[in-house]
Formats: structure tokens, sequence, C-alpha cells
């Protein structure tokens, strides 16, 4: 059986009709039974948005070619985190085992392809608790077709059940566990701020889901496959978001069509590693004057 589809839409419809067009053009959509929860209007919602949850509301009152659509709206607003964590938990625990899209993803063709076949081969891993449809813009030619790492994606991810058992929802719980040496290793050498985003989690800053998933993997030693080219764009670094500001460093030219090669090595890619280390180094310097701009408009709006 494949693996059910789960999509969180809100407000942005111009970006789902954009995963829709993608999801539906998959060689498994007609296989795949897809479940839409869409979160409800905030409390004094301006009148655009309330016109854009709408308008993402209408995208499915049309037929699209997949098994089956489940379209289960909200009626009031639990934020994204609440949103995917309910909504993970609630089909999880009847089918098993999940492939979790957001609004903003743009997908290969053959991705679901990809997660199906990497989910059934993976199942009975203990330590694999996650695929990953997205890896970052980074030279392919460097890495195995598939590899392990001791991290997590939210840009178009599976799981199974027995994974999701291990999710912390208490941010708090979770910054108890590290020390110095879990706090380096967990921000990749303190080259991006994993750690400080879980603390502005715990001190309700923020509201992610996927940092509580990523520290509760850690603490798991779990690991999730990646592919050395991406079967998953994100076109939500565009200022849409509730986490994002515009940026084009996570951005791909293409896709990945191929099904690749799965490794049968279940230990971390140390070579993986330090290239996603690089990498975080090199954004930082790149996103700067965007974060700058971000900030600025965050404080004078």
């Amino acid at each position: 059986m494949l693996a059910p589809v789960v999509l969180f839409v809100y407000n942005r419809p111009v970006h789902t009709a954009r995963l829709l067009a993608s999801l539906e053009q998959n060689t498994l959509a007609k296989e795949t039974d897809v479940i839409v929860y869409a979160d409800g209007c905030k409390v004094n919602a301006s009148d655009v948005d309330i016109q854009s949850v709408q308008e993402v509301r209408a995208l499915f009152n049309k037929n699209y070619g997949f098994m089956s659509l489940t379209f289960i709206v909200q009626e009031y607003n639990l934020g994204l985190a609440q949103s995917v964590i309910s909504g993970v938990t609630s089909v999880i625990e009847k089918y098993g085992k999940i492939i979790v899209l957001e609004d903003d993803l743009v997908l290969s063709a053959t991705f679901l392809e990809y997660m199906n076949a990497a989910l059934e081969k993976y199942e009975n891993e203990e330590q694999v608790m996650q695929i990953s449809g997205y890896w970052f813009p980074i030279q392919a030619n460097l890495l195995p077709d598939t590899f392990f790492l001791r991290h997590c994606s939210s840009w178009g991810w599976a799981t199974w059940a027995a994974s999701w058992k291990s999710f912390e929802s208490s941010a708090q719980v979770l910054l108890s566990k590290f020390d110095d040496t879990a706090v380096k290793t967990f921000d990749y050498g303190h080259s991006f701020n994993y750690h400080r985003m879980l603390r502005k989690c715990a001190n309700g800053q923020n509201d992610s889901w996927a940092i509580r998933w990523y520290a509760s993997m850690f603490f798991k030693n779990g690991l999730t496959l990646f592919p050395n080219t991406s079967f998953v764009n994100n076109t939500g670094n565009d200022n849409s978001g509730v986490h994002s500001f515009a940026t084009s460093v996570y951005k791909h030219s293409t896709l990945q069509k191929q099904i690749p090669n799965f490794t049968n090595k279940i230990s971390e890619n140390q070579i993986a590693r330090k290239l996603l280390k690089n990498y975080y180094l090199k954004i930082k310097i790149k996103m700067l004057p965007s974060y700058l701009i971000y900030l600025f408009m965050k404080i004078f709006k």
C-alpha cells in the first residue's frame, strides 16, 4: 500500500496551486490518497487574509487525478505547528506511514516513487526515522545517490508511526537534554543556529514543529535519508511564509527525475555532514542582506 500524502495549506493560493499541479503530475498520483488540512483564519484577520484563505479552499472544489482527496477544514486557526503535529498524528495512527507536504513546495514527477520506495526499503530499520525529498543545492557528484544524516527535513518528508512516537512536543524537555557537545553537533559546528531556534520555541518566540522534530530525532540518534539531487523545490522563501524571508539560496534550477540507488550503509555520511556545514557557513554571508531587509520590514511595517 502506498503512503497517504498529507497537505497543510492556509492562505497562499498561488503556492498551493503550484504544489497541486506538481503533485497531480506525479507518476503515482492516481494510486495515492491525498488528505488536506486547511487552517482557519486568524482572529482579527484582515480582509486580504480572509480572501486568501477562501481562494485556497476554492482550489479544492475541482476534481484532481488522485486515488482520493479528503478535505478537512479547520474552523479556527491552529497555526502551522499545531496543524502539522495533530494532522500527522491522526493520519499516521490510521495508515502507519505518511508523506507530508506544505503549501510552498514544487515536486519532481517521480517524487512519490522515490518516497514510497524508500519508505518500503527502510521500514524495519529502527535508526532510520525520516525520508527527505529535499536536498540542498550542493554538488551532487561529491556524494552517493542517497545517504544518511543525523538531521531532518521539513520540505517534503515521510516517516512511520514507530518513528513519530518519538516526537517530543515540549521544547523545554528537549532543551534540558543538551550539553555543550550536543549543541555543537546539533548546530553543525555552530554553522547554523538550530539550538537558538529551539530556545526561541521554548520561550514562545516561535512555534516551529520542525525544530522539535529535529531535536526529538537527534536524541534518538535518528537518521534521515537524503538524495544527492533534490526531488523538491521550496518556493516559499519569498516573504510569504510564517518562518521565512526572501532568499534564493535553497533554490534548485532542476529537480531529480531518476529513482536513485538506495544506500545499504545505515550510518551518517561524514562527507555529507562536512559539505552541509560548509554550505551553512557560506549562506550566512549570502543571506545577510536579505535578513537585514526582513528585520527592517518586521520592525517598521
